[in-house]
């Protein structure tokens, strides 16, 4: 059949095999934001309780609980060596951060009630954070 050319599934077919072979290994978010973290695929290890085997590759994280008043604060000293960072609202208000210099209500980056920001190429300056009312509760996970 001189001139013949496949359509439909033959056609799909065809195109498959022309492409390279790469396992495709499905990732939850965890194992995500952690290559994202070491630069890069690497193979997790687990014991025989399932849990993850943490390597020299590992952040490490330190958890910082902080309480808004309705002037900008310093929430978080600059870090040369943060990796990650993670910023939760606990509180059911709004509250302003901003890197680097003093936030103001309009000036920064709005977190509303029981929202979460996460960076995982975050920036290394100071943060400053200011509640729309006093008393938010917010969680700072930052990883180095």
């Amino acid at each position: 059949m001189a001139g013949f050319k496949p359509t439909g599934l033959e056609d799909f077919i065809n195109r498959e095999r022309q492409l390279p072979a790469s396992p495709v290994i499905p990732l939850s978010e965890a194992q995500k934001a952690a290559q994202a973290l070491q630069g890069g695929p690497q193979i997790q290890k687990f014991d025989d309780r399932g849990a993850l085997v943490v390597s020299e590759n590992s952040v490490n994280i330190n958890a910082t609980a902080f309480v808004t008043t309705t002037a900008s604060l310093l929430a978080l000293a600059n870090n040369p060596t943060r990796k990650y960072l993670l910023i939760q609202n606990n509180g059911a208000d709004f509250f302003v951060m901003n890197f680097g210099n003093q936030a103001t209500l309009l000036l920064g980056i709005k977190l509303a009630a029981n929202a979460v920001y996460e960076m995982l190429r975050p920036s290394i300056q100071d943060i400053y954070i200011i509640g729309n009312s006093a008393g938010i509760n917010v969680t700072i996970l930052e990883g180095t």
